[in-house]
């Protein structure tokens, strides 16, 4: 969030801005598995191997480009003046990014971070890699475990499948309203 408003919202040469904004498309369109060797490497370095922390932080930096891409538009379109009244008012950049700009922008705020969580839900590769023992494994991982050496149990599969699409269902029927704006905010112009 913090990198898509500096983006949008710093005087920043046009040069650096554009190349910084095809510098995160492209890091958008680079396969995760080409992160899944360093991840594996720094988790061991660190110690996190095996660990959910090592999971999430990969995520994280895998999604950070998406969510930044995704907020640059809709922080963009925010009126300056508004941040300027808050000035005006006394608030500080941070006090008026909260206070402010953060519930205008909130139907974007609410799709990035779902689109966030449902590529980090369905992640088996990270997982796989950063994870060895059932303690840390995720729900791919567990339902991969239904397919063993001899038998594949698709009965048991198909159940776990079913349950683990449940949370994404739940958060998606929640934030339905604030999704369904953000994804429209600026479609239409009139």
């Amino acid at each position: 969030m913090l990198g898509a408003y500096s983006l949008t919202r710093f005087r920043w040469p046009p040069a650096v801005r554009g190349g910084l904004t095809w510098w995160l498309l492209l890091l958008n369109l680079i396969p995760p598995v080409v992160f899944a060797g360093p991840f594996y490497v720094i988790a061991r370095r660190l110690g996190l191997y095996d660990t959910l922390i090592a999971v999430a932080v990969a995520h994280a930096v895998i999604n950070l480009p998406l969510a930044v891409f995704i907020l640059q538009s809709f922080f963009a379109d925010v009126p300056r003046e508004l941040e300027e009244a808050a000035a005006i008012d006394g608030c500080s950049r941070l006090h008026t990014l909260t206070r402010v700009v953060l519930p205008i922008t909130r139907p974007g705020v609410a799709a990035a971070a779902l689109l966030a969580f449902i590529f980090s839900w369905k992640d088996f590769l990270l997982a796989l890699t950063l994870t060895s023992t059932p303690r840390s494994a995720t729900i791919p991982i567990g339902i991969a475990a239904f397919a063993q050496e001899y038998s594949i149990r698709y009965g048991e599969m198909a159940a776990a499948a079913t349950v683990a699409t449940i949370p994404a269902v739940i958060l998606v029927i929640f934030a339905q309203k604030h999704i369904v704006r953000g994804l429209t905010l600026g479609a239409v112009k009139g």
